[in-house]
């Protein structure tokens, strides 16, 4: 069984991946992230995002580069797109719901 706090972190990372798909260049910044993420109901750190941010990097899902010694930023790969529409499933990711 799921807990909660998985279920959280699945989520999270599924509204990451449709924030860097979103974006016209497929990329974002921690800070940007934190900030976009806060009114989805993820009101986190940025070294959660950080993590979040390695996990999708480790899965394929996203590139991370890193600015200064303690500044991220992410783009979306193909994986992390078609992960995002729910085109694949990827564990440790929510699956997207059905859009009207």
């Amino acid at each position: 069984m799921t807990g909660w706090s998985e279920i959280k972190t699945a989520d999270r990372r599924l509204c990451i991946l449709r924030l860097l798909d979103e974006e016209k260049d497929g990329g974002l910044g921690e800070g940007l992230l934190q900030q976009a993420l806060a009114p989805l109901q993820h009101r986190v750190s940025r070294e959660e995002i950080r993590e979040d941010l390695r996990w999708l990097a480790e899965a394929r899902l996203v590139a991370v580069t890193s600015y200064g010694a303690e500044k991220l930023g992410a783009e979306i790969l193909l994986r992390g797109h078609e992960a995002a529409l729910g085109l694949v499933e990827i564990e440790g990711v929510a699956r997207p719901s059905r859009r009207a």
